[in-house]
């Protein structure tokens, strides 16, 4: 899953949620001031997940149900 860094500047601040990506997770993504805020990644199918984010790489094996949380710098929270 790669979180790409484009906003309109209208949307300086605001969330999303329930995004659906390949392998079978769900993407929830909040933001302030035009910068990632958070990161939650539902697994629903229990697959490996690589998430990046401009340079950061972060690689997790998951089960199904498990429910990842992530901070601007992709740091489990």
């Amino acid at each position: 899953i790669f979180i790409l860094p484009a906003l309109p500047v209208e949307w300086a601040n605001g969330s999303i949620k329930g995004l659906l990506a390949r392998k079978g997770f769900e993407v929830d993504l909040e933001w302030e001031n035009s910068i990632l805020k958070s990161v939650i990644i539902k697994s629903k199918l229990g697959n490996k997940l690589q998430l990046r984010y401009g340079d950061i790489v972060v690689n997790k094996t998951t089960r199904a149900g498990d429910v990842l949380k992530f901070n601007s710098k992709l740091e489990d929270v």
